[in-house]
């Protein structure tokens, strides 16, 4: 038995969440929403396509579209341990996005 992460994709017909399984990125068991999963994972996330819905059986998959942007940040020290604050123009303001150095995942 492998180790996976899982991603929930909603049926396009019903809307039925499917656990798509991925070995992309670390492989660390978690189970992500498909609009908030990290893109390592994502790359991975059609290897058992196509889906089929338990409930009304449309088969799909999931169309990934990567548009790379280039963003500025800030790094900032913090009793010796760097973390880097991202600026995104896209991000509303009053929220802050930090990337942790280690696992370089996204802690909103």
């Amino acid at each position: 038995m492998g180790v996976y992460d899982e991603v929930k994709v909603p049926c396009p017909k019903c809307g039925e969440l499917y656990y798509a399984q991925s070995k992309g990125g670390d492989s660390c068991m978690m189970t992500y929403a498909l609009n908030d999963c990290p893109i390592e994972v994502l790359c991975d996330v059609n290897r058992h396509a196509p889906f089929e819905c338990t409930n009304c059986k449309t088969n799909f998959k999931v169309k990934l579209e990567i548009t790379p942007s280039v963003i500025k940040f800030k790094e900032v020290y913090l009793k010796n341990n760097k973390i880097n604050i991202e600026v995104d123009p896209n991000i509303p303001k009053g929220e802050l996005h930090c990337v942790d150095p280690d696992t370089g995942k996204n802690n909103k």
